[in-house]
């Protein structure tokens, strides 16, 4: 095979005839030059797009050899052939345009999206770190994006305004008697901010503060109300999962208050260690005559430390104790504690499940009382026609009860009438 690096320097073909053919968008010129008997045969094949703009020039030669003589008779000498054709070039497309403006406009979009990114980072607020924070696993802590720190940003600001409104509030606060904010959901840190106010509050006579959410911590924050104000007479916390701790922390502040005449801790979930911290307070306490316990998780172990409580104390003389879980033993103590106890006229034990047996030592315990009970709730303690009868012996023998509920036993005409 022969190439054309065997033709001499000094070679230069001539160009015997130009032709002008338009085959869509290309121009065909055609050159020739002899060497060394051989015919060397040129085509340019220029490439011109629809703007006439010359793409490309490639050249590429060949030597043939050994070719069947042609059909027409024409000899069969070796040729050869060099073609010089363009590469494909690319017209005007709607594509085309789209890659260029994409090659263009898209790293800029990058680059203003990031620095939307970093600026954000640097102004939006944060979240501060809460317990719920600390138990996250640490890829979670360090998540972040735009979206989730814009929305902690709208929560800082709502936050922040609450807080201002509840600081104004907090202003008017020290001229009420009464104070209502059962359902506000203060939490913790409202009853913080809340409870600087109430301190200068010398004529607040009932705060209700049901169902807010506070904890032990927030208990902490109304240690100067209760150290300081001698008039408030009332204080509701039900609905508030203070549990033991709660308990515990709200009897040390009360031990030796003078005001509190009633304390409602309903559904508090104090259990039985909250049992325990309330029946210490109650015999050094000398003021509270009012106590609603109901739905706390006390079973028979509170009881017995609530009947405890009673013999000592002469100045509470109404108890709540509905839907807990007494049973019969709780039943028994706490008729025992009543038997030595002179101030209580009110018992409240719906929902118990104390049975014939608790309520029999619970009537024995009554009928030793030395004080006057006007009013007695048995209500929903599976007492059957057994049962009854004891309770039918103390109400003959009683001259002070007002009103009793059995409602919810399984009791006969004939035991009612």
């Amino acid at each position: 095979m022969a190439s054309t690096s065997t033709l001499p320097r000094h070679f230069n073909p001539k160009v015997f005839s130009v032709h002008h053919e338009w085959k869509k968008d290309r121009i065909l010129l055609s050159s020739s030059g002899n060497y060394g008997g051989l015919k060397l045969k040129f085509e340019k094949v220029l490439c011109v797009s629809r703007k006439r703009q010359i793409k490309g020039l490639a050249v590429k030669a060949m030597y043939t050899s050994a070719l069947p003589p042609p059909p027409d008779g024409q000899s069969g000498k070796r040729d050869w052939k060099v073609f010089r054709k363009c590469r494909k070039g690319e017209g005007f497309s709607i594509k085309g345009v789209a890659k260029g403006i994409a090659a263009v406009f898209v790293p800029i979009g990058t680059f203003m999206l990031t620095l939307l990114w970093k600026l954000a980072a640097i102004v939006l607020p944060k979240p501060t770190k809460t317990a719920l924070d600390e138990n996250k696993s640490s890829s979670e802590r360090n998540f972040w994006s735009f979206g989730k720190n814009l929305l902690y940003g709208f929560a800082a600001k709502m936050e922040r305004d609450s807080k201002q409104n509840l600081y104004n509030y907090a202003k008017d606060l020290r001229s009420f008697r009464i104070v209502n904010l059962s359902g506000g959901d203060l939490g913790d840190a409202g009853l913080s901010i809340l409870a600087e106010s109430l301190v200068d509050n010398q004529s607040l006579e009932e705060l209700n503060l049901s169902s807010n959410g506070i904890t032990v911590t927030g208990l902490k924050a109304l240690d100067g109300v209760l150290q300081s104000n001698v008039v408030l007479k009332t204080l509701n916390l039900s609905g508030n999962p203070i549990g033991e701790e709660g308990a515990k922390c709200l009897c040390e502040l009360l031990a030796n208050n003078t005001g509190i005449k009633k304390l409602q801790l309903n559904d508090a979930r104090i259990g039985n260690e909250g049992a325990k911290a309330i029946s210490e307070m109650l015999i050094r306490n000398s003021s509270l005559q009012i106590l609603e316990l109901d739905n706390n998780l006390i079973d028979d172990v509170g009881f017995s430390e609530l009947a405890r409580s009673l013999i000592g104390n002469e100045t509470l003389h109404t108890m709540y104790l509905n839907r807990n879980y007494s049973g019969a033993l709780g039943a028994s103590a706490l008729g025992e504690g009543l038997g030595r106890n002179r101030s209580l006229r009110e018992l409240h034990l719906n929902g118990n499940s104390i049975g014939d047996t608790g309520v029999r030592a619970l009537m024995s315990g009554l009928l030793s009382h030395k004080g006057e009970i006007i009013a007695l709730d048995l209500g929903n303690n599976g007492l059957s026609s057994r049962g009854a009868t004891y309770v039918a012996e103390y109400i003959r023998k009683s001259k002070t009860l007002l009103w009793m509920s059995l409602f919810m036993n399984d009791l006969r005409d004939e035991v009612i009438g």
